[in-house]
């Protein structure tokens, strides 16, 4: 299925707003219309693309290089961009019809005639097989895709199976209606918009384990909107969610308000976890394990009672501060009260007999100590425990700060996600520097 979405996020990448007017009175042909229509109302994952090449978010970003490598892998399969680029202009849509579906592109083009001359190619090449017809669009399977021309309108799925699902769709009155996205889309999209996209990440989280459905945050989920854009400096994706009135309280999240602070700095290359304030995502990290993992809530009973029999208590005032914490696995804390955690430590370290090694104390093979006035903690080499503590800082830019070397070998460079936002109304950040 990943072939299917290289050759058709070089036709496109993720929404634009459907255009709407309040004089329209005779019905119009919209090609984001057409498109939506082949996508049930149910559809989990529906994203409107802009594919002009002139638009300023996709040249920035086809600038960048991120589409190299789906050019590339459209050309393993003999589609060149040169003969792509004939079909675009009009966006395209892209989604998953329903959960655990597969994904399903679709592109209404401006002339019929190029598709069909497309299709003959691939025919005349052996690339395509005649699958057959239906409602009006001839079918062609390729190895392990397959594609449909219905006048002015290409399609693309795993299997012929799905173009006929997406074809019966389009003449039902389950169609995916622009309103639906339009509903949901954030308030402040970045600057560049490229791409828009609907979530019903409720559907989604119902699909998953019962660990998953069980996370306060992950259960009050409901639909979402998505905005995608790109500028000189970076790529940024916005993501809002609407949890009001879903019980969703403040202890569930990791201390949306009140920003202010700063943030340790992200080692480069490394997975890390920066937060304002360790306390509350500790809080809001252990009410989600006590709801989804019962029996790992308990292990974590286990700790604090050998940590209280030792005279350590892991209160909110021992945690405080701000911190990182990086896949080596370490933590680096900076205490708002050091005088506190230092006794804490070294109370510890008497009355459960830590061993000393290269400046820390060791228990299980975990270290633990001070470094320059950072509290840092992990099973790194001592020599990188020190690095981690003498990092400098940097200025916040959310509460919560999560980057991740890359999502995908087509986009290697490093993506930081930020949230914030409120109990009522969750805001989700995405942004990656070219």
């Amino acid at each position: 299925m990943e072939r299917v979405l290289a050759v058709m996020v070089v036709l496109a990448l993720t929404g634009c707003a459907v255009p709407t007017s309040t004089s329209v009175t005779i019905p119009t042909y919209s090609p984001v219309r057409e498109a939506l229509s082949y996508f049930p109302a149910t559809a989990p994952v529906v994203a409107v693309v802009r594919t002009d090449p002139q638009d300023p978010g996709l040249r920035r970003l086809a600038g960048s290089g991120a589409f190299a490598p789906l050019r590339r892998a459209a050309a393993g399969r003999g589609l060149h961009y040169a003969q792509l680029s004939r079909l675009l202009g009009n966006p395209a849509v892209i989604g998953q019809p329903r959960v655990g579906g597969t994904p399903l592109a679709v592109l209404a083009t401006a002339d019929s005639d190029r598709l069909e001359v497309l299709a003959a190619a691939r025919v005349a090449t052996g690339s395509a097989t005649p699958a057959g017809g239906y409602r009006g669009a001839d079918l062609y399977a390729e190895d392990g895709w397959a594609f449909a021309v219905r006048d002015r309108v290409l399609l693309a799925s795993g299997s012929t199976r799905d173009l006929l699902n997406a074809l019966d769709t389009r003449v039902s009155d389950d169609g995916f209606d622009a309103s639906q996205l339009n509903d949901v889309i954030p308030g402040a999209s970045p600057p560049a918009t490229f791409a828009r996209a609907y979530v019903d990440l409720e559907a989604l989280v119902a699909g998953a384990a019962a660990p998953v459905r069980d996370v306060p945050v992950l259960d009050a989920l409901t639909k979402a909107g998505v905005s995608l854009g790109a500028t000189a400096e970076e790529l940024r994706a916005v993501l809002e969610a609407d949890t009001a009135q879903t019980g969703l309280a403040n202890e569930d999240l990791p201390a949306l308000e009140g920003v202010g602070g700063r943030r340790p700095a992200v080692p480069a290359g490394e997975t890390a976890l920066a937060v304002a304030d360790l306390a509350p995502l500790a809080a809001a990290a252990e009410r989600a394990l006590r709801a989804a993992l019962p029996v790992s809530a308990l292990r974590l009973d286990a700790v604090r009672s050998r940590l209280r029999g030792a005279g350590v208590a892991l209160t909110p005032e021992l945690l405080a501060g701000p911190a990182v914490i990086t896949d080596a696995p370490a933590l680096r804390l900076l205490p708002a009260r050091p005088a506190l955690v230092r006794e804490a430590l070294a109370r510890a370290a008497r009355r459960l007999k830590f061993k000393r090694n290269s400046g820390f104390y060791m228990t299980r093979g975990v270290r633990l100590g001070f470094v320059d006035g950072a509290f840092v903690a992990g099973r790194a080499p001592a020599r990188a425990l020190k690095r981690l503590a003498r990092l400098p800082l940097a200025p916040l830019r959310s509460p919560v700060l999560l980057r991740l070397p890359r999502l995908h070998d087509a986009y290697p460079r490093p993506v930081v996600f930020t949230l914030g936002g409120s109990p009522e109304r969750l805001t989700v950040s995405a942004f990656s520097g070219f």
